[in-house]
Parts: C-alpha cells; structure tokens; sequence
C-alpha cells in the first residue's frame, strides 16, 4: 500500500524525464520503488557526490607524490576512478540508462560504489585533509542511509 502510494508521487517525475520505456509500472519493475533514491534533489546529491569523490583521488595524486609525479596522478587517479564508476553496472539500474558497459550483480556494483565513494573520503584523509575527509564520509553515510532503498534494491539484484 505505501509503495502504491510513493509511485504515485514519483511517477509525475519519471514520467517527464527523458527515459522513453517508462509504463506505470516502472515502479515495481524488478523489485524497485524509487522511493527516495530516485528524487531529483537526491539524484543532484549523488551526483555531486560522485564528483567530489573522483575528485578527491586528484587531490591525493597532487599533494601526496612530489613531481613529476604528481602531474601523471593528478589526471591518472580521478579517470582510473571514473573509469571503475562507469564500467561496472547493473542492467536494469534506473538512475542509470539502463545499459551496462559490464554487466555485474547488485552487490558487486555496491562495493564498487562503496569503494569509490569511501575511497574518495579516504583519499582526503592520506592527502592531509582529515577534517574533509570526516565531513566527507559523514555526508556520505547520511546520504546512503537515505538512500535505502536503492542500496536493498542493489543487494537484491
């Protein structure tokens, strides 16, 4: 009954987005009810996230190796990590397009994020910026909790 409920909220938004398969029951499609993880204002948030997090390997690249080296990882570390992002994904994932460079379960995309993600806060921390790094992962932790429904949704893909 709640599920009912929250599609009908969401199902005005899917509907103006760009996705062209959406029917009505895009919302129970393969177990997933964009509940929360699929808001607009939460999908900005993860963008920006994710943004901050391949950043955040630059900043490590670039304050924690000397030249020249630092010049190479400075670039190497945010595309190897934005390489990772995109490559590994789940078919059917809806905040996506819903195709799959490397198709891969739920949970491997999960740990993918996680690694990235948190990866990006500990980057911070070995870069000298402990204090980002605290914040960093603070807001990333509230941001999964948040997020819930995508995160049950991955482990059960």
């Amino acid at each position: 009954m709640l599920m009912a409920a929250v599609c009908t909220i969401v199902r005005p938004v899917l509907r103006s987005s760009t996705r062209a398969d959406f029917t009505p029951d895009t919302c129970f499609r393969a177990g997933y009810a964009p509940a929360v993880s699929l808001n607009p204002a939460m999908l900005a948030i993860r963008f920006l996230l994710e943004l901050v997090a391949i950043s955040s390997f630059g900043i490590y690249g670039w304050r924690a190796f000397d030249s020249p080296w630092k010049f190479l990882l400075v670039v190497l570390l945010p595309v190897a990590a934005a390489a990772l992002w995109g490559t590994f994904a789940v078919p059917s994932d809806p905040s996506r397009s819903g195709e799959a460079p490397v198709s891969v379960p739920g949970a491997v995309r999960l740990a993918v994020e996680l690694a990235v993600f948190f990866g990006g806060a500990a980057a911070l921390w070995a870069a000298g910026l402990p204090r980002w790094a605290l914040i960093f992962g603070g807001v990333l932790v509230v941001y999964q909790v948040l997020a819930y429904d995508r995160v049950a949704w991955l482990v059960k893909a």
